[in-house]
C-alpha cells in the first residue's frame, strides 16, 4: 500500500492509504493532540454523510464499530473511525486485518476461527437491528477486526429500516430483493452475512452456493453449515438450539439444493402472479430477461453519446458535488438547532423506543431540510443528469445480475423496458439542455 507518511490533514498525520471506493479514500492516521492512532475516511462527495450521521448517532455505548468525528477540511467531508488491527502485527506496511484479507491470506476460514467471528457479527447485526438501522453492505472485504473482534465496517451504506433503496454488492444480494420484488429489510443483512459465512468457510466466490468443498469435513463444521443456511432464510439462530442429526453431506446438500429450488418456484409464482399493468402497443415485445440486457446493453451501454460531452462532464459534476454540500450544510444547520420544550413535547408521543427526543426531533429537522432542498432543485440539470444516470446504472447492474438466475428467465420485462426508456429519454433531453448551455 501506497504511504501516505508525513502528510498533514487537519489535525492528523496520514501514514498509509488503506484503500479506495465509490465514496472516499481511507487511511490509517495518528493524531496529532493524542497520538492515538485511527482510521479516516476522505469523501469525494457527501453522499455518504448521511448514512455516517445516523451511524454515528447509535454507535455510542455499543460493542460497535466507533465513529468519533465527522468534520470537514477546506472542501472535503471527511470521518474518523476505528482502525482495522494490523494483519501484519506491525511487520512491514500496515495491512488492514478484515476478514478477505484472512481469506486471501489463508484461502479458508479455520471452523474454530470462524465460530468466534460468527457470534461477533451475529450480535453487532443485532445491535443495528434493535436501533432501527440496516448496515446494508456485509461481506468479507466490509469485515474489520477491531482489537481481535469481528465488526461490520464501511457504514457509509447504513440506512433506517424506512429506506428501501438497491443496495449492496454481486452475490450478497437476496435474489428477491435485486429482482425488485420488495425492498432491503433487515433480514437482507441477514442473508449477506450468511453468504459471507459460505464464502470464509468454503472459500467459495458466492455464486457458487450451496456448493461445498469435498476435501471439507463437514463432521468438523455442520453446525456453520447448519448456521449459514438459517441466516440465508433471514432469521437469526436461536440462542440454544439442541444438535440434530443429519444424514451424510450428500443429503445435506440434496436438501439444501431442494429449498433453493422451493424458493425460486416461489419467487416465479409470485412474479406470475403481478397484476398486469396497461401497456402501450409497442413494435416489439419483451417478453424475458435475457431479451431486456440485449436492450439494455444497445440503447444504453452503447449508446452514441455526444463527444461535446466528455468536455463539460467535470463541469457537471462539480455543480452537482456544490449542491450536495449545499444540501448537507441545510440539513446539518437543522440538525444543529437545539429544541425547546414545546417541540419536545409535540413530538413525544412519536419517539421510536431507541431514540431520544432531541435526537428524533433534531432528525425530522435535517429530514426536512433535505427534503424541501430537494423540491427546490428538483429541475436542477446537474443533478438530473446524475440521477437520471444512477437510476440507468443500476437497472443494468440489477438485470445483468438477474439475468443468470434460473427459474426467473421468463419474468415480463416489458414494464420495465418502458421505464427504462423514459428515464433514457430524459437522459437524452438533459445532456442536450447541458450542451446547449455550453455552446
Amino acid at each position: 500500500m501506497k504511504s501516505e507518511s508525513g502528510e498533514q490533514f487537519g489535525s492528523f498525520k496520514l501514514l498509509y492509504s488503506c484503500g479506495k471506493g465509490s465514496y472516499g479514500e481511507v487511511f490509517l492516521a495518528r493524531s496529532v493532540i493524542t497520538g492515538k492512532v485511527f482510521a479516516l475516511k476522505k469523501l469525494y462527495q457527501s453522499g455518504e454523510l448521511p448514512g455516517v450521521i445516523e451511524y454515528q448517532q447509535i454507535c455510542p455505548q455499543t460493542g460497535l464499530m466507533q465513529i468519533y468525528y465527522t468534520g470537514q477540511e477546506g472542501d472535503e467531508f471527511y470521518y474518523v473511525m476505528d482502525a482495522a488491527d494490523d494483519l501484519n502485527g506491525g511487520d512491514g506496511d500496515y495491512l488492514p486485518d478484515t476478514l478477505l484479507n484472512r481469506m486471501k491470506r489463508s484461502g479458508r476460514i479455520p471452523p474454530e476461527e470462524l465460530r468466534e467471528t460468527a457470534s461477533s457479527l451475529i450480535n453487532a447485526c443485532s445491535i443495528l437491528h434493535r436501533k432501527g438501522v440496516m448496515h446494508r453492505d456485509i461481506k468479507p472485504g466490509n469485515i474489520l477486526y477491531i482489537n481481535g473482534i469481528a465488526l461490520p465496517g464501511d457504514i457509509g451504506l447504513v440506512a433506517s429500516e424506512s429506506t428501501g433503496t438497491l443496495v449492496g454488492s454481486a452475490g450478497f444480494i437476496a435474489p428477491e430483493v435485486a429482482a425488485g420484488l420488495r425492498k432491503f429489510a433487515p433480514e437482507d443483512d441477514l442473508y449477506a452475512l450468511g453468504k459471507t459465512l459460505y464464502c470464509a468457510l468454503t472459500g467459495n466466490p458466492p455464486e457458487k452456493y450451496p456448493a461445498f468443498p469435498e476435501d471439507l469435513s463437514l463432521a468438523e463444521c455442520k453446525d456453520i453449515v447448519s448456521l449459514y443456511n438459517k441466516l440465508l432464510s433471514g432469521h437469526y439462530p436461536e440462542k440454544k438450539s439442541p444438535e440434530k442429526k443429519t444424514g451424510g453431506l450428500r443429503y445435506r446438500l440434496w436438501g439444501i439444493a431442494g429449498l433453493i429450488l422451493i424458493a425460486v418456484i416461489v419467487i416465479g409464482v409470485q412474479v406470475s402472479n403481478l397484476p398486469e399493468r396497461s401497456l402501450p402497443e409497442s413494435p416489439e415485445m419483451i417478453f424475458g430477461i435475457a431479451d431486456y440486457y440485449a436492450v439494455l446493453e444497445k440503447e444504453y451501454l452503447n449508446r452514441a453519446v455526444p463527444p461535446e460531452m466528455s468536455k463539460i462532464i467535470p463541469l457537471i459534476k462539480a455543480e452537482k458535488e456544490k449542491l450536495e454540500k449545499l444540501k448537507f450544510q441545510r440539513g446539518q444547520a437543522e440538525y444543529e438547532r437545539e429544541p425547546s420544550e414545546a417541540d419536545l413535547a409535540a413530538i413525544r408521543h412519536e419517539v421510536p423506543a431507541y431514540h431520544s427526543a432531541g435526537t428524533y426531533w433534531r432528525q425530522k429537522n435535517r429530514e426536512a431540510a433535505f427534503a424541501e432542498f430537494d423540491r427546490e432543485y428538483r429541475d436542477d440539470p446537474a443533478l438530473r443528469y446524475y440521477e437520471l444516470q444512477s437510476f440507468l446504472q443500476e437497472e443494468f447492474a440489477r438485470i445483468r445480475f438477474l439475468k443468470d438466475i434460473p427459474g426467473i428467465e421468463s419474468y415480463d420485462c416489458r414494464s420495465d423496458l418502458l421505464i427504462f426508456r423514459e428515464k433514457l429519454s430524459a437522459l437524452i433531453e438533459v445532456e442536450t439542455e447541458l450542451l446547449k448551455k455550453l455552446r
